[in-house]
């Protein structure tokens, strides 16, 4: 990374963003949820694919979402298939999508699906770190 792409990172608040994160692991779903809590960020949460598009409906009318964070694997819909469900609906927030075990296929079929990062579970070498940086970086493109 260079000095630039640093400081810009660095000047991205995630006060007051309002952030989508799907996972239908509650213990997952729970650390990501208060990682953003922590940094001042509305977050809504959804444990299914299906559930974050009921979601998305929702709160679309109430200013949408800054930011989808996703796993990649769910009962129901993937979070590779949640991507391009959201955006055809027209979410034009980054989504991160987050698995373990990933391959370049993968990583490809989710940059085709509109997904702007691909995280490898567990996020090491600190949850917050990872979680924050990624996000810090996707939403200051």
């Amino acid at each position: 990374m260079t000095e630039a792409n640093r400081t810009e990172e660095q000047e991205i608040n995630l006060s007051g963003k309002r952030i989508l994160v799907v996972d239908d692991d509650d213990t997952v779903r729970g650390l990501v949820e208060r990682i953003f809590t922590r940094q001042g960020s509305a977050v809504f949460a959804a444990r299914s694919g299906e559930e974050a598009l009921v979601r998305y409906q929702e709160e679309g009318s109430k200013g949408g979402f800054d930011l989808v964070v996703t796993d990649k694997d769910m009962g129901g819909i993937s979070g590779i298939e949640l991507s391009r469900r959201l955006i055809k609906k027209g979410l034009l927030a980054p989504i991160i999508l987050a698995s373990g075990g990933l391959t370049e296929k993968t990583r490809d079929e989710a940059r085709k699906a509109g997904v702007s990062a691909v995280l490898e579970k567990p996020f090491l070498p600190s949850p917050i770190t990872v979680l924050v940086s990624t996000a810090k970086q996707v939403l200051s493109k």
